[in-house]
């Protein structure tokens, strides 16, 4: 019997234009973007932004200006050429690269994940209160398959 593990993180990292948030996709035309720096916080499995490259990396690193759990991610969506979308229940990202060719890199690495990451999803869900990766563990702690499935039976 195979034992099922959190799949590996994507790779991936660099600078995409954010749509400001608590805009619409409607107003993409007329809206305001900030270039921001996109990483993969490698220890709590979080997907962050950042002002500038320098302020996620080196001895001065800055506090995030936002993330999202990579487990909490419903969709990844594409919109045109260079923009995509992050869908998750706490927030959605409305994202634009470089180019075609970075869209495809963020978007296959992103979608990937998700799908990797779905089917060890616990049917049914867990209780919200309950811990079902690191990104909500108090203290960014992997949780195992097997931990997981034992709270879901004391749950019962």
């Amino acid at each position: 019997m195979s034992v099922k593990r959190e799949p590996d993180l994507p790779d991936i990292e660099g600078y995409l234009d954010k749509l400001k948030h608590r805009q619409s996709a409607l107003t993409l035309i007329t809206s305001s973007w900030n270039r921001r720096w996109f990483s993969i916080n490698r220890a709590t499995r979080q997907l962050e932004y950042f002002k500038s490259e320098q302020d996620a990396t080196g001895p001065g690193r800055m506090k995030p200006l936002g993330s999202v759990c990579l487990c909490d991610v419903t969709a990844v969506r594409q919109y045109d050429d260079t923009s995509f979308q992050i869908e998750s229940p706490s927030r959605t990202f409305l994202l634009r690269a470089d180019s075609r060719a970075q869209r495809i890199v963020w978007v296959d690495a992103l979608e990937g994940y998700v799908k990797r990451w779905k089917p060890l999803k616990v049917s049914p869900p867990l209780p919200p209160s309950s811990i079902t990766c690191r990104c909500h563990s108090p203290a960014g702690a992997l949780v195992s398959l097997s931990d997981m499935l034992t709270l879901q039976a004391n749950l019962k």
